[in-house]
């Protein structure tokens, strides 16, 4: 199987069953619409007049202007049978394209879909769950040679793989499959957090791979200038305070780092004795580096920077324009990945200001709403 995810760009891989074993075969070919140039060889390589290889570049979902929405390349080899990923909305093309154009009879392609579908089954293609599906081929009592399955179908496939012959509702726990497989991560960062039960998934996340070498990054995303998001609450506060144990690193602005910690926000100034408290009572929690970000005075942003056992200090960098959305997101972003590459904390968190300030600056100058985030893309080769 070859993944596919229904989005501008697809790759997806046929693999086409000849009855005759031991032919495999492989052909470039550049292919566009129409299919009509190209309908004539397609159909004498099948008939087994070309010996060649056979693999076409397809081109669809064409817009108004003539221009392509998505690329999809596709393999033919024989001997084997194949499952096509994709996305439900381009089932009905492809259950055309299959018969018009490869050639495929009725019965040689089959859908594995959900129960509730929008669109109807095709009368020269089966539909069946991925219940049905398993229990016809263990049974041997179902001859394909494409079958396509839902992007949602083929997680529960994996699932049901795994389980063998489980007849239980399909519920796919990508957690639980990472960890049966062995997967194990460098690093694991985390963000903004959207209820009280996702902070449980978090948590639950870095107990199962959370290990002595794995680097944990804590981004408490909670709210600003003594105030919380609208979609946080006191709970969600103090449910965060359970990530602090499992973090190497914390990047909370005032407001975040107060809340861990229940200090009144307004009760509290920037002074270096006071940031440096704050620190210390968080790196007593669990990270052992704490960067507190976007502490304002005047034309200028500190980040007090502080690692148990060193000297704290201050880095600054100029205020450009008003705030945006997503920039402690990235910020906390290339900490991580500078981190990940080896680099010292202090060096992470400059990395991440010189970074953010051409972002923020090229930002402005495209006059963008403060929603619309960072234009921070045009600087993604300088990382």
């Amino acid at each position: 199987f070859i993944f596919s995810r229904g989005i501008r760009k697809e790759w997806l891989e046929i693999v086409y069953h000849d009855p005759v074993p031991g032919k495999e075969v492989e052909f470039v070919k550049n292919w566009k619409f129409p299919w009509r140039e190209d309908q004539q060889e397609w159909l004498e390589y099948m008939d087994g007049g070309k010996d060649t290889p056979f693999r076409m570049s397809l081109n669809t979902a064409g817009t108004g202007s003539g221009k392509t929405a998505m690329s999809q390349e596709i393999t033919f080899r024989r001997g084997v049978r194949t499952g096509i990923i994709l996305s439900p909305r381009y089932m009905p093309g492809w259950r055309s394209s299959l018969l018009s154009f490869f050639g495929m009879e009725p019965g040689d392609v089959i859908e594995i879909r959900g129960t509730a579908q929008s669109d109807p089954p095709h009368p020269d293609i089966p539909r069946y769950s991925m219940l049905e599906f398993q229990t016809l081929v263990e049974q041997g009592e179902l001859d394909f040679k494409i079958a396509l399955f839902s992007l949602n179908m083929f997680q529960r496939y994996i699932t049901d793989y795994e389980k063998n012959n489980c007849v239980a509702p399909y519920v796919f726990h990508p957690v639980e499959f990472w960890e049966k497989t062995g997967i194990a991560f460098d690093g694991i960062s985390s963000g903004f957090i959207g209820s009280r039960e996702q902070i449980s998934l978090v948590v639950d996340f870095f107990e199962r791979f959370k290990k002595e070498d794995t680097l944990a990054v804590v981004d408490p995303v909670m709210g600003d200038y003594g105030k919380l998001y609208s979609s946080y609450t006191d709970e969600m506060c103090q449910e965060m305070k359970r990530l602090l144990p499992f973090a190497d690193v914390l990047t909370p602005n005032l407001t975040e780092a107060c809340r861990m910690l229940d200090l009144d926000y307004h009760n509290v100034d920037m002074s270096p004795e006071s940031l440096n408290d704050i620190s210390r009572a968080l790196s007593e929690q669990g990270p052992g580096r704490v960067v507190i970000t976007g502490l304002q005075q005047g034309e200028r942003i500190f980040n007090y920077v502080y690692e148990k056992n060193k000297n704290a200090k201050f880095i600054a960098t100029r205020k450009i324009g008003g705030d945006r959305s997503g920039t402690g997101d990235v910020f906390a972003s290339i900490v991580t990945g500078a981190l990940m590459q080896g680099d010292d904390f202090e060096k992470a968190v400059r990395r991440a200001i010189a970074f953010l300030d051409k972002a923020i600056a090229f930002t402005v100058r495209q006059n963008l709403p403060w929603n619309y985030g960072i234009c921070f893309e045009e600087y993604l080769k300088e990382l």
